[in-house]
């Protein structure tokens, strides 16, 4: 088996399966591919898997509910490829997506290889337009940067599987689709490992956003940036390092790079907003985490002993 694509989904049964349907449609051979879903936390119809098993290889993974780091890995666990690529439920690939992925990773071996990822497209709504030109300015910010600040968004991210395996795969005290994958690309970076950008390799995202869950997605990554912290401080490493000014100046006046229409205005004010609900986002989990680890420590206290409990592998009346 040469590629495993895995995906994690957790209560969107519309998305993926038009992600699986697009899976469906790619032109590669059958036997050479096969899809790992992973459901986060139960509850998918089955026959969703039962009617993509016509036409792929299929299998479904079940997990509790425990966030996207935590599903990757038991689908990087699950698979049998060479190579593993990752896509997310509500993304549908490129037809030619495989075999971009399989051509850039035969020539860059020892790569994480990332894609080209877009939104449902400029007749979308400004929400998906602004998410879309975050990401696009953050790839060509970070292709820019040192390795080990480079970075790929897990909707279209590929490797080998072993690399993966020896790096530890994704941090599970990540619980949040939030900076798990920048973790895995700093990670990725500090090993000395290199980067690959492959532009045929292409993703449609279809974010189906409104100003709510634009505000809401950009709390988590916030959020997402006080674990990433967290887990630096775990290697040992220091803090993130702030941007500077002229980072926030170029993201928001990214759109008027894009578009000359006057919307240009309004998505320029989505970027700008994207940040404060960050900042918000980042500062709120700060706050929240000392008690966090407190009502950890109080849960842990108020555990039973193990070693007072009856041998659990007893059976009753024994």
């Amino acid at each position: 088996m040469k590629f495993t694509i895995v995906i994690p989904t957790r209560r969107r049964p519309r998305q993926l399966t038009a992600c699986l349907d697009s899976l469906a449609a790619v032109e590669y051979p059958r036997t050479d591919f096969e899809v790992v879903v992973v459901d986060d936390g139960g509850g998918m119809p089955a026959e969703i898997i039962e009617r993509a098993r016509r036409v792929i290889n299929i299998r479904l993974v079940t997990q509790a509910h425990r966030g996207p780091a935590t599903a990757r890995n038991n689908g990087i666990h699950a698979a049998t490829g060479t190579y593993v690529a990752f896509t997310d439920d509500d993304c549908v690939v490129d037809r030619g997506w495989l075999r971009a992925l399989e051509a850039a990773l035969e020539a860059h071996p020892d790569a994480i290889v990332g894609g080209s990822t877009t939104s449902s497209g400029p007749a979308g709504s400004p929400y998906d337009v602004a998410s879309q030109n975050i990401v696009d300015f953050l790839y060509e910010y970070y292709r820019q940067a040192p390795t080990s600040l480079r970075f790929f968004a897990t909707n279209n991210v590929a490797c080998r599987r072993e690399l993966l395996l020896s790096l530890g795969g994704f941090d599970e005290s990540f619980p949040r689709a939030a900076a798990e994958d920048r973790d895995l690309c700093e990670r990725w970076g500090e090993a000395g490992r290199p980067f690959h950008y492959e532009d045929a390799a292409r993703v449609t995202h279809h974010l189906d956003s409104s100003l709510g869950r634009f505000v809401r997605q950009h709390l988590r990554y916030g959020q997402g940036a006080s674990y990433l912290r967290n887990a630096r401080e775990r290697r040992g490493h220091p803090a993130p390092r702030r941007e500077p000014l002229s980072f926030y100046v170029r993201l928001v006046t990214f759109p008027f790079r894009k578009d000359t229409s006057p919307r240009a205005l309004w998505l320029a004010i989505l970027a700008a907003v994207s940040q404060v609900a960050y900042v918000m986002g980042y500062i709120t989990e700060r706050s929240l985490a000392p008690t966090r680890a407190r009502g950890a420590d109080e849960a842990a206290a108020a555990a039973p002993d193990p070693a007072a409990l009856p041998d659990a592998g007893r059976s009753a009346g024994s």
